[in-house]
């Protein structure tokens, strides 16, 4: 897994991980919905603790929690394929891996 440790943290990457979570909650069932309210709290609170800066406690605390939380986003979404390609795209962009462009359709 890539090390965000380092780097700027991933503001956009990290909101648009939570607009798929928006996005998975509104077509999930209601035992799914638990997990994706948990996995939308943690995406805040990592936005939140973020905003204290890079190298900062908060930003090493924040990596850590988009890091593991990601994870538990693209398992949540495993059973849906086009849900797979978003959370994997979210997660590359998070991770500042190499994302390829896909067609629509």
């Amino acid at each position: 897994m890539t090390s965000l440790a380092a780097g700027p943290f991933p503001f956009e990457a990290v909101r648009d991980a939570l607009g798929l979570v928006r996005l998975a909650y509104a077509a999930r069932s209601d035992d799914q919905r638990a997990r994706l309210e948990a996995v939308g709290r943690e995406l805040r609170l990592a936005l939140q603790l973020a905003k204290a800066g890079d190298g900062t406690l908060g930003h090493r605390a924040a990596v850590e929690r988009v890091q593991r939380v990601v994870m538990e986003l693209d398992d949540l979404l495993g059973d849906d394929e086009s849900g797979t390609k978003l959370a994997g795209i979210a997660k590359a962009r998070i991770l500042g891996e190499p994302v390829a462009a896909q067609r629509a359709g």
